[in-house]
C-alpha cells in the first residue's frame, strides 16, 4: 500500500487532491493506494476513483497535533510498518519504508521531520516558502528550477519543471485540438471550488457587458464547469434556466475533463493544475487568480505559455472579467488562436511525468544487441560536437545552447576566443557583452557562477590564464571585470557554491565518461539544439529569469522577511582574517602574476533592504571594515581598478530598481560599463572610508518605518 496526505474542501479547493491522484497513479502505477484525510469531505469522490481513505478527524490547518494518531492508525490499524516499529522509535535501517506523498501548504518542518522517521516521503512543493526534511521534492512550476533547490536540497532528489506536472489517466496520449474558424465553445473553470463565487459574476457579466463583441455572438456555447467543492451549483442552474438569449451549459460530477476539454475552443481558468491539462491540449486559455500566492505561477505561464493574464478576480473583480472579455474579443482572431494553441502546447511534454518519473526503466532487453555500436555512435558524436567545449572549440554551425555555467564555463575559458572576461557571482549575470565590444571595444566573455565564492572564482581564473590552452595561444587577456561580494568572503578558502562535475574540471582523462555518456548532454545540448536549430546568443547567456515587470517594490516586498534582530554586535574585526585569506589565496595570485590584465573589480549596489538585515544582525560595522579591508589590500595593486557602487542613493534606494534585496536591474550592468570605460563610480586609496561613511549614512536615516507600512506581513 502507498500513501498519500492531502485536503480538499470548499475553502482550499481540490487542487492538492486532484493533482495528487494523478501524481501517485504515475509514481506507482496500479498499486493500492490509499489517502490520508484531515476530513471526510473529499472522502467520496475519491473512494469513486478507486482509491482508498482514512479519516483522521483532526484540523486540516494544525497538521503537528495529527502526527500521534497518523502513525498509530497506519501501524496499528493497517500495518503499514512492521511489527517492531513504534511510534518515536527509529526504524530498522534494513527494512523498507513505507512510501508517502504529501502535499499540503500548512506542513511545518517539524511536521515534515516526523514523518520521515517513519516514511520514505515525498513533497510536492508550489512556493519554496521554507526547507523542509523530505526524501523526495517535486515541484513542476515553470520557473522551479530557478527557484533555487539544488542549493537548499543537496540530499534531495528534486523533480522539478513542467515535465513533471501531473497528468491524470485521460490526458494521457491525448492529442492537442485543432484550432476552427470560429469560436464555438468557451469553456470557465475555477478548479475544485470556488469560494469567490466568480462563475455567477461571470454570468451576470455575461448578461450585463454591451461594450465587448463577443458577449453578442450567439452561435457560442459558454459550459460552466461546477467544481465537487463549490456551493453554487444550484444557484447557476436556476440562474440560467432563466435566461433565454444564451446558451449556456451547467457541468457538474465532470469524471473524464479531457472529453469535455477537446471540444472547447477557449478556456477561461483560475491559476492552478488545470493550466497544464489545458497546455497539453493547446486550448488558447485566459487566466485569472483568485489570491496573491497564484500570481507567479499564472505570471510564468503568460511568459513562457502565452497565456492571458487577466488580473486578480480576488482584488479587482470587475477590472478582472473585464480584461477577460477584452481577451476574448482578441481571441476570436483564429491566427491568435493558432498562435496561443502552438505556444501552449510546446512548453509540455508529451511523455509526461511518468517518463521522466521513472527514468532509467525501459526496453532494455530491447538495446541489449545494439548496446556497443549505440555506445560508440553517442561517443563520438559527445566529441565531435562537443557541446560543454571541453576538448576544443564549437564547430561552424552548430547552434550551441549555454546555460549550464558549472559544466560550461571552463571549456569557453579554455577553448573561446576573447580577450576579456566577466567573472563573479549573479551580480555578473545581466551584463551584455555586446556593450564592452561597443563601448570598450573588448572581445568579451562571460564566465559567471551564480552564487560564486572566493574559490569558484579563483577556479575559474585557473582555466582563463592556463597558457596551454587553445585561448591562451591564441591571445593575450587585456581585462577581466569581477564583482566581490562581501558577504561570501569569509567561506572557507576551499568552498565552491555547488559541488563541481570534476570530470571537467580536472586532467584525467578516464573519467571522461561520465561526460561522453551523459543523457543531458545528449538530449538536452545535442539533439534538442539539432532539431530547433536555435542557440544560444552568447552576448547574454545566464540573464536572470526575472522579466521587467519583476523589478518594482511589490514584488520585492512580497517576498522579503526582515531578518530577526540579534541583540549582541560583532566585532567590528570579526570578518577580517578570513577575509584577508581569501583575498591572499584566491585573488591577490591573478593580479600579482599578470601584470598585463586589467582588472576592473565593483562593488555591487544592493538595495537598502539588504543593508537593513546586515543591521538587524549587528554587523553592519564588522561588514563595512571588511569592506575597507578588500578595498585597501586591492588599491595597492597598479594593474587594479576600483569601482563602489554601494553607495549610490539613487539605486539602492528605489525598489522598483530591483527583484529582491540584492539583484538590479540589467539597465545598471549597461551603466557600470560606461563606468568601467569613464572612470564614474571609481575609487582610489583613502576614498573608501568617505565612501563607507556615506552609505553608513543612507542606509541609517532610510525610512523602514514607513516602507514596512506599506507591506504589512
Amino acid at each position: 500500500m502507498k500513501y498519500v496526505r492531502a485536503d480538499g474542501n470548499e475553502i482550499i479547493g481540490m487542487g492538492h487532491i486532484m493533482r495528487c491522484e494523478a501524481i501517485s497513479r504515475q509514481m506507482w502505477g496500479d498499486e493500492d493506494i490509499c489517502f490520508i484525510l484531515a476530513d471526510p469531505r473529499p472522502a467520496k469522490e475519491l473512494s469513486a476513483k478507486g482509491f482508498k481513505t482514512i479519516i483522521l478527524d483532526t484540523d486540516y490547518r494544525n497538521m503537528e497535533t495529527e502526527i500521534p494518531d497518523l502513525i498509530s492508525i497506519l501501524n496499528e490499524k493497517h500495518g503499514a510498518f512492521s511489527e517492531n516499529v513504534k511510534i518515536g522509535h527509529k526504524k530498522d535501517k534494513n527494512l523498507a519504508k513505507t512510501e508517502l506523498l504529501v502535499d499540503s501548504y500548512f506542513i511545518t518542518p517539524k511536521y515534515m521531520e516526523e514523518l520521515c522517521k517513519h516514511f520514505k516521503v515525498t513533497l510536492v512543493d508550489d512556493l519554496k516558502k521554507c526547507i523542509y526534511p523530505c526524501d523526495k521534492l517535486i515541484n513542476y512550476a515553470i520557473y522551479a528550477s530557478d527557484m533555487g533547490y539544488e542549493k537548499d536540497y543537496p540530499k534531495t532528489k528534486l523533480l522539478l519543471g513542467p515535465e513533471y506536472a501531473p497528468v491524470r489517466d485521460e490526458f494521457k496520449n491525448i492529442k492537442p485540438i485543432k484550432i476552427g474558424h470560429k469560436i464555438n465553445n468557451i469553456m470557465i473553470t475555477t478548479g475544485g471550488g470556488d469560494g469567490l463565487h466568480f462563475e455567477k459574476a461571470f454570468v451576470h457579466k455575461l448578461l450585463e457587458d454591451n461594450k465587448h463583441a463577443i458577449v453578442h455572438n450567439k452561435s457560442i456555447c459558454w459550459h460552466l464547469i461546477v467544481g465537487p467543492m463549490s456551493k453554487d451549483g444550484e444557484e447557476l442552474k436556476k440562474l440560467v434556466a432563466d435566461i433565454d438569449a444564451k446558451d449556456i451549459r451547467i457541468h457538474e460530477n465532470v469524471t473524464n475533463m479531457a472529453s469535455i476539454m477537446k471540444d472547447m475552443d477557449v478556456a477561461i481558468a483560475a491559476s492552478g493544475s488545470t493550466l497544464f491539462e489545458l497546455c497539453r491540449l493547446g486550448v488558447p486559455t485566459i487566466g485569472f487568480i483568485t489570491a496573491d500566492n497564484q500570481k507567479l505561477n499564472l505570471e510564468a505561464f503568460s511568459q513562457k505559455a502565452g497565456i492571458k493574464y487577466a488580473g486578480n478576480f480576488q482584488t479587482d473583480t470587475n477590472k478582472t472579467l473585464d480584461s477577460i472579455m477584452d481577451e476574448l474579443d482578441k481571441l476570436e482572431n483564429q491566427t491568435t488562436r493558432k498562435k496561443l494553441s502552438s505556444k501552449m502546447h510546446s512548453i509540455i511534454s508529451k511523455d509526461g511525468f511518468q517518463k521522466s518519473i521513472k527514468q532509467g526503466i525501459g526496453p532494455m532487453k530491447a538495446f541489449f544487441a545494439t548496446v556497443i555500436v549505440l555506445l560508440l555512435i553517442i561517443g563520438i558524436l559527445v566529441l565531435i560536437i562537443d557541446p560543454f567545449f571541453h576538448y576544443h572549440k564549437p564547430i561552424n554551425g552548430f547552434p550551441y545552447i549555454v546555460d549550464n555555467q558549472l559544466s560550461q564555463n571552463p571549456g569557453m575559458a579554455t577553448n573561446m576566443i576573447y580577450n576579456s572576461a566577466i567573472v563573479g557571482s549573479s551580480m555578473t549575470v545581466n551584463f551584455n557583452t555586446n556593450d564592452f565590444a561597443d563601448i570598450m571595444g573588448l572581445n568579451t566573455i562571460k564566465l559567471s557562477y551564480s552564487g560564486a565564492l572566493p574559490r569558484d572564482d579563483n577556479n575559474i581564473l585557473s582555466f582563463i590564464y592556463d597558457e596551454n590552452s587553445y585561448s591562451r595561444k591564441q591571445n593575450g587577456v587585456d581585462a577581466i571585470f569581477m564583482v566581490i561580494d562581501p558577504n561570501v568572503m569569509t567561506a572557507d578558502i576551499n568552498a565552491t557554491k555547488y559541488e563541481l562535475p570534476t570530470y571537467l574540471y580536472d586532467n584525467n582523462v578516464f573519467n571522461d565518461i561520465q561526460y561522453l555518456y551523459n543523457k543531458d548532454v545528449l538530449f538536452q545540448y545535442i539533439l534538442k539544439p539539432t532539431i530547433q536549430r536555435q542557440g544560444s546568443d552568447l552576448s547574454t547567456i545566464y540573464y536572470s529569469w526575472w522579466t521587467p515587470e519583476y523589478y518594482n517594490e511589490q514584488w520585492v516586498m512580497h517576498n522579503y522577511y526582515p531578518a530577526e534582530y540579534n541583540e549582541e554586535e560583532l566585532d567590528a574585526d570579526a570578518f577580517l582574517p578570513q577575509t584577508a585569506q581569501n583575498l591572499e589565496v584566491n585573488f591577490l595570485p591573478y593580479i600579482k602574476e599578470h601584470q598585463e590584465t586589467t582588472f576592473y573589480i565593483f562593488f555591487a549596489p544592493y538595495s537598502v533592504l539588504y543593508w537593513y538585515d546586515v543591521m538587524q544582525d549587528n554587523n553592519m560595522e564588522a561588514t563595512i571594515a571588511q569592506v575597507q579591508l578588500i578595498a585597501n589590500t586591492l588599491l595597492e595593486y597598479d594593474n587594479v581598478r576600483l569601482f563602489d557602487f554601494m553607495d549610490n542613493e539613487e539605486i539602492i534606494t528605489d525598489l522598483s530598481n530591483y527583484a529582491d534585496t540584492i539583484h538590479y536591474k540589467p539597465e545598471y550592468n549597461a551603466w557600470m560599463v560606461r563606468c568601467f570605460n569613464s572612470g564614474e563610480e571609481e575609487i582610489f586609496k583613502d576614498d573608501i572610508e568617505a565612501d563607507m561613511n556615506k552609505l553608513r549614512e543612507i542606509v541609517k536615516n532610510y525610512d523602514y518605518e514607513s516602507l514596512f507600512a506599506r507591506y504589512p506581513k
